[in-house]
């Protein structure tokens, strides 16, 4: 289907106070004031103010930040520490008291910043356009050394960075389509020798290099443009104008790509009929297949009514594990610190590290499945994190597994626990501290997030880390090492997937090698290449074939691999099949999430609110449709009953009808950020936000 053309939705920021009176604000995208309203008064917002947004590229009407600005801002910060004031009491004061409004703005934007957490250097990094590498690294190793004021002292701020000439294949590098939250898109060109800026109907903006990836406009030298990536492959534009910077990911525009312009109204329609209760015992429940059919679980809630609300309970400290399901009990883990609140970017793209030393308590809770009580909880240890996490990561990503007599959790410090279902620990294994990061660099942590998972008396464990990764299989009634295979590869955030089928069980793992493992022994049977560099989805497996994705330079494939192979399945160049694929596509693999199989569909989630639904057999594409208001995707989906449930980091839940067009039946906005996967059981949905555990559906059965 040939896009529409359509109008721009434009951003707007919102004030106003919820049912409680609380005043709140945020934003959203629209193009017509009086509906903007009414759908904030349909969450029981009463909006106070609407301001549209102006684009990065209007007319900047606030005064300029001058290098001359830069350079007192570093000489203020450096007396006033000198003489003891403490670092953000420094910056409010210097911010307070600035005659020029939009250098003031910049210096209370990096106040907040690291008054929650982050270091100097990594604010400073995050405003190329003022502050260089060169300032970055000064202002790093004075936090290093302690010496932080005196290199302030000294620190030298060039008036003027000299521009710099460029070959064309620099240039070309940059130039591409970007998106960035919102599915707002800049268009990045090369005319006449140099890159221009344009999004949507805005004048194109000229930039002058002044690095090999920085780049600023001559008309306007407060806007500016920084290209990040890996592999001499640009992902990434950070794009700054003053005190306001915004991250853009680079993606491939596709002409067929269906536009959803108008959210559906909310349904009112009967959940579906219900069968026996099903168990949801890991990541993505059985065999991460997330297909919850006949559990009636509704299409349409409201958590601000209670509508479809069965339980809501609050959990402690930040986690991204996902709920596990048996019985009567919901399982899920926490990581508490006992500092201060944990800083986290929710719906943004940040590529940066957090490091909090405070002492952190890792716990397992177990939740009555019809009330949300907790019923039993355990601390695994309290102690501080051995490792870092990503911006948006958290201490406890790992989801418990379980078989219904015992449960098993990982955390990368507290290592891994066996709990009997009623709560008594069994057993528990030192895995030393998992350290998962960036695989260029060790020295910066992401965290750990391979899930457990529990087979035939068997917990799988799938560990990637900067060094000693490896696959290891114990015994779950004692915790015996059953084997252990090492892996030479680098960090990794998959779970793997249990195969049985065919002449043998395996284990297959998504890596930047692709490989199958036999299940008895953890020899190596087969690997598979090419494969993104960095890898977050579950390999899942229907219809006889196994399908591994990812998308990540260098590769972003999708492979749907035949079971019981050996040996090297990779294929020639420009070939998508073989006796082993039964078909491939080198391009469109979703990043962060685990694709999902429904009938004869095989649905893809990629980055910015699209989706594309595959020919489970044929690789045939469907259709590619771009979500009706966007966002960012974390959580994997999951379906039930002609339905796909597709949460973004937003926190906005689509319901999406399955099939071979795409069709929106629902939004569900769950009024809280959401980075875990759902779980599906008894009539409910479970669905883990930022501060609370939801069951949404009908009322249990008695």
């Amino acid at each position: 289907m040939a896009e529409k053309a359509l109008k721009q939705p434009e951003i707007f920021i919102w004030t106003g106070t919820d049912k409680r009176g609380v005043r709140v604000k945020g934003q959203t995208r629209g193009s017509n004031l009086t509906i903007i309203k009414a759908d904030l008064r349909k969450q029981g917002i009463t909006p106070l103010t609407i301001k549209k947004q102006s684009s990065l590229f209007s007319q900047h009407k606030k005064k300029r930040i001058t290098a001359k600005d830069i350079a007192v801002f570093f000489r203020q910060l450096a007396t006033m520490m000198s003489a003891g004031v403490p670092l953000v009491q420094s910056f409010e004061i210097i911010g307070r008291g600035h005659d020029n409004v939009s250098m003031r703005d910049l210096i209370l934007k990096i106040k907040s910043d690291v008054e929650s957490g982050t270091s100097l250097s990594e604010t400073l990094a995050k405003h190329p356009i003022y502050f260089d590498e060169l300032v970055v690294n000064l202002v790093n190793a004075g936090e290093q050394a302690g010496v932080l004021e005196a290199l302030l002292e000294k620190a030298e701020v060039r008036t003027e960075l000299p521009i710099v000439e460029l070959d064309a294949a620099d240039l070309e590098r940059a130039a591409g389509a970007y998106r960035a939250q919102g599915n707002r898109r800049v268009d990045v060109t090369l005319h006449e020798g140099a890159l221009t800026l344009r999004e949507g109907d805005a004048p194109p903006t000229r930039l002058a290099a002044l690095s090999r990836f920085h780049f600023r406009s001559p008309a306007d030298h407060d806007l500016g443009a920084l290209f990040r990536g890996r592999l001499g492959i640009v992902e990434w534009m950070l794009l700054g104008r003053g005190a306001d910077a915004e991250w853009f990911h680079r993606f491939e525009p596709d002409p067929t790509e269906v536009v959803t312009a108008v959210p559906p109204a909310k349904l009112e329609e009967p959940a579906p009929p219900r069968t026996a209760a099903i168990n949801w015992p890991s990541f993505r429940g059985p065999n991460a297949a997330g297909v919850g059919d006949g559990q009636g679980v509704p299409t349409t809630w409201d958590v601000a009514s209670g509508k479809n609300v069965r339980w809501k309970t609050e959990l402690p400290g930040l986690a991204h594990s996902s709920p596990a399901v048996w019985g009567g009990r919901v399982f899920v883990t926490v990581a508490i610190s006992q500092g201060a609140d944990e800083p986290e970017e929710v719906g943004k793209l940040a590529d940066y590290a957090v490091d909090n030393q405070a002492e952190h308590a890792w716990k397992t809770l177990a939740l009555d499945k019809a009330t949300g009580e907790v019923v039993w909880q355990h601390t695994a240890a309290t102690a501080v994190p051995l490792t870092g996490r990503h911006a948006t990561s958290s201490q406890a990503n790992s989801t418990p597994a379980t078989d219904g007599r015992y449960v098993v959790v990982v955390f990368p410090t507290a290592g891994m626990h066996c709990f009997t279902v009623g709560g008594e620990l069994v057993w528990k294994k030192d895995l030393g501290g998992l350290n998962a990061g960036n695989y260029v660099d060790a020295s910066i942590p992401w965290g750990f997030a391979s899930s457990p998972i529990v087979d035939g008396g068997r917990v799988i464990l799938q560990v990637d880390v900067h060094e000693g990764a490896f696959l290891a299989a114990y015994d779950l009634a004692t915790g015996r090492e059953l084997w252990k295979t090492p892996r030479d590869e680098v960090s990794t955030w998959a779970t793997p997937l249990v195969y049985h089928g065919g002449e043998r069980a395996e284990i297959v793992t998504n890596a930047p090698t692709i490989r199958g493992y036999d299940l008895a022994t953890g020899r190596e049977l087969w690997t598979l290449r090419p494969n993104s560099e960095q890898v977050m989805a579950t390999p899942i497996a229907a219809h006889g074939l196994i399908y591994v994705t990812t998308g990540y330079p260098p590769a972003f494939p999708i492979y749907a691999i035949r079971p019981g192979q050996r040996g090297d399945l990779s294929l020639p160049d420009g070939a998508t099949a073989s006796a082993a694929i039964a078909w491939s596509h080198p391009r469109g693999g979703s990043y962060l999430v685990t694709p999902i199989v429904y009938d004869d569909l095989l649905y893809v989630p990629a980055d910015g609110g699209r989706l594309a639904a595959y020919d489970a057999l044929t690789g045939e594409r469907v259709y590619r449709a771009r979500l009706s208001k966007g966002g960012n995707f974390t959580s994997s989906p999951v379906a039930a009953d002609g339905r796909l449930f597709l949460p973004t980091e937003e926190g906005t839940v689509y319901v999406i009808k399955t099939g071979r067009e795409y069709r929106e039946l629902a939004l569900n906005d769950m009024q809280e950020g959401l980075t875990a996967t759902p779980a599906i059981s008894d009539g409910a949905l479970f669905i883990r936000t930022r501060h609370h555990l939801y069951a949404l559906g009908s009322k249990p059965r008695i």
